[in-house]
């Protein structure tokens, strides 16, 4: 199934600094004139609204969805036992539709189990390459962004190697995600 959107996906286990990572593409994506949406993924649960407000007060009373709208941002809540929990794709498909504007391109941090998505697979420090290349998700990997593969390693020619500097890999996703030229 093709995404309705452009999307890349950032995988690699918790403290590798995917999202110190991603926050540094938005920020260069966004300053080359992308709309950018970033999505993450998370096996917590999570609550962003406090005991006492309007909102927490209406999900409490057994609303399934509350949406809090307000100046400079908005969010939608919905309940934690709701299922199925919403899939990377359905997202994309109605992020394509929204009517606030569609994004140029959407940046997934997790979201295991999405297979056909591009992903970027991140790493830190001496890697084991052959570990990698063996994880259930390798098939979608289109480049290992990081420092320190063990000397004599070679990637798949089907991989990109990149490093962690934001703006080689927001020249990348340019280039080999969204299809655009560089200057």
């Amino acid at each position: 199934m093709k995404p309705a959107l452009p999307c890349l996906r950032f995988l690699a286990p918790s403290g590798t600094g995917k999202t110190t990572l991603l926050c540094g593409v938005i920020a260069e994506l966004t300053a080359r004139g992308l709309r950018v949406f970033s999505l993450k993924s998370s096996h917590h649960a999570i609550h962003l609204d406090r005991p006492g407000k309007d909102s927490f007060r209406m999900a409490e009373s057994g609303a399934e969805g509350v949406g809090l709208v307000a100046k400079g941002m908005s969010s939608f809540f919905f309940a934690e036992d709701i299922e199925p929990r919403p899939k990377l794709m359905d997202l994309l498909e109605w992020l394509k539709g929204s009517p606030y504007g569609t994004p140029d391109l959407v940046l997934a941090e997790g979201f295991r189990g999405a297979r056909g998505l591009p992903t970027i697979r991140v790493y830190r420090g001496e890697t084991d390459l052959s570990a990698i290349l063996e994880d259930e998700e390798a098939v979608d990997f289109v480049a290992l962004a990081g420092t320190g593969l063990p000397t004599g390693e070679t990637l798949p020619e089907s991989l990109s190697s990149l490093s962690l500097d934001p703006v080689e890999l927001a020249d990348w996703i340019q280039s080999e995600i969204l299809g655009e030229q560089q200057n």
